[in-house]
């Protein structure tokens, strides 16, 4: 019985999770945007969402931090994704089904394969799941804070607060 009434409670936790994550995602990329410079922010003379490239030659380098797998960082990730396909930082895909149970590595890979976008690239070794463990977590967040210090990513999506 106690088993059933865990699977239950994290059924729940789940569709609560997919519910309030369309309220924030959009919002919550667009202040992403906004404060990289990437998109003006609404009421400028310059609000523009079209892609455009570094310094007009580069890719953007954007990286991915969570403190361990939940179940709603890849419904996040993957709402952040689409709202970018339709703004033309992302080509347009067919997007795999990944479980949202499980953690958003998966999805991470398949953001990096080439061809992915024009503009954007997800690096692949700037992806940091402390995996809920205090000790992972601090070697973590040293090693993406010397990796944004250095200049090496321009973005990083940081899900959660631990």
């Amino acid at each position: 019985m106690k088993q059933i009434g865990k699977q239950m409670a994290s059924r729940f936790k789940t569709i609560i999770a997919r519910m309030a994550v369309p309220l924030i995602a959009m919002p919550l990329m667009a202040g992403l945007l906004a404060m990289t410079g990437l998109l003006a922010m609404p009421g400028s003379d310059e609000h523009k969402t079209a892609p455009v490239l570094k310094n007009g030659s580069e890719k953007w380098r954007v990286g991915y931090y969570e403190g361990g797998p939940w179940a709603a960082y890849p419904i996040n990730l993957l709402l952040i994704v689409r709202g970018l396909m339709e703004m033309g930082w992302i080509n347009q895909a067919e997007i795999p089904a990944f479980d949202p149970d499980d953690d958003s590595r998966p999805f991470w890979r398949w953001l990096g394969q080439p061809g992915r976008s024009d503009y954007l690239n997800f690096v692949q070794d700037a992806y940091w799941s402390a995996a809920w463990n205090d000790q992972i977590r601090v070697l973590a967040r040293e090693d993406c804070v010397r990796r944004l210090q250095s200049g090496d990513l321009d973005l990083m999506l940081a899900l959660g607060t631990w």
